[in-house]
């Protein structure tokens, strides 16, 4: 498992959290983004919960969708 500097932990009904997640991997952080980093029949929650245990920092995006189920 490759260390990750950021996991991003958010709804996926917000739209500006890609803005974010592109920010940081152009000046060279390593993220992690279920859009991006979860292959199509891989399951979301295990890889979050592997890339958790490895993550440097934790980002959690609360906006105007809340919290809760997508």
């Amino acid at each position: 498992m490759v260390t990750v500097d950021a996991l991003f932990l958010y709804n996926e009904r917000e739209e500006n959290v890609s803005k974010i997640v592109q920010s940081l991997k152009s000046k060279g952080y390593k993220t992690f983004y279920w859009r991006d980093d979860v292959a199509v029949g891989d399951s979301i929650d295990s890889g979050e919960m592997e890339h958790l245990k490895v993550a440097r920092k934790i980002v959690v995006c609360l906006g105007k969708a809340g919290w809760g189920e997508n």
